[in-house]
């Protein structure tokens, strides 16, 4: 009875180590079937395209004739008129767009509210207030003047805006407009006498309508 009892211990020892054995067969051949599931081939195909942005420059220079901005204007009367000249071009790559100017004048309200302006290009260059060429109106007209305090993204017409830096040349007509006023015993009246108003001129130019294009 004791052989038999070890003989059959013996076997069931034996029998539990080959199921380990096997299970853990089962459990390495598994993990190498889970890993190649993951396994893949690969292609890429690949390029490089360069983006560059465009540029939009709206410059002013000093016209030939002239001091342009540069310099203040003085001892102004009512009826007085002043010209100044300038160069306005497109310098960019970009072309432009809905060309405005604002005027913003600062000091002597007085001073600033009776000042109208008027805005001529000349096909050639201005020579002595005259154009040789062909003038058109870009802001108000000679005849009709603009009061500047209403300039405020003021639209502009009939300026070259492409990007192939065509130059307009500017008459900027500035007109003192008529007032009233009486000095007593030298004292001066609060006016426009001994008054001092600044202009701020800024012409702005929108880069072109945006575009689709094939390539």
């Amino acid at each position: 009875m004791k052989l038999i009892s070890g003989t059959v211990l013996q076997s069931a020892s034996r029998f539990t180590v080959k199921i380990l054995v096997v299970a853990a067969a089962t459990v390495g051949g598994g993990a190498l079937v889970s890993s190649s599931v993951f396994a893949a081939l690969t292609a890429e195909a690949t390029g490089s395209t360069s983006v560059t942005a465009g540029t939009i420059s709206w410059e002013q220079s000093t016209g030939p004739t002239g001091a342009g901005f540069t310099s203040g204007i003085t001892g102004v009367a009512p009826g007085d008129i002043q010209n100044r000249y300038v160069n306005l071009a497109n310098t960019g790559t970009l072309d432009g767009l809905t060309p405005t100017l604002t005027i913003v004048g600062s000091g002597a309200a007085a001073l600033t509210n009776i000042l109208k302006v008027n805005i001529q290009k000349c096909t050639v260059a201005w020579a002595a207030g005259s154009c040789s060429g062909t003038a058109s109106d870009v802001l108000g007209s000679v005849g009709t003047p603009v009061l500047v305090s209403s300039v405020t993204g003021s639209a502009l017409t009939n300026l070259n805006i492409t990007s192939a830096s065509l130059t307009n040349r500017l008459k900027i007509t500035i007109t003192v407009g008529p007032v009233t006023e009486v000095t007593t015993n030298g004292v001066l009246p609060s006016g426009i006498q001994g008054a001092t108003s600044t202009l701020a001129w800024t012409f702005t130019l929108q880069q072109r309508a945006a575009v689709t294009v094939e390539g």
